[in-house]
């Protein structure tokens, strides 16, 4: 699987996946007619924890990048992520 980091993107991209309502039916974005991306139903707690992991790197605190991702990836039962 690719991990896209969204944090190095601009400010509108950000915004607009944030702004994406997964559903529990899971969600599939579509551009030019094609499929890019499709959300699975189990990744909504994971957009969750993610979301509010960066509303608190916008307020200032929280964790580290690499320890919130860390812990995400064990909770979703992904190997670590090579270095």
């Amino acid at each position: 699987m690719k991990h896209i980091n969204a944090d190095s993107q601009p400010e509108a991209v950000r915004q607009f996946l944030l702004s994406l309502n997964v559903e529990e039916e899971g969600l599939i974005v579509e551009c030019g007619g094609k499929v890019i991306h499709v959300t699975q139903p189990s990744d909504t707690a994971a957009v969750d924890d993610i979301q509010a992991g960066y509303n608190e790197l916008l307020a200032g605190k929280g964790r580290p990048f690499a320890e919130a991702d860390a812990a995400i990836r064990s909770e979703l039962g992904f190997a670590p992520r090579q270095q």
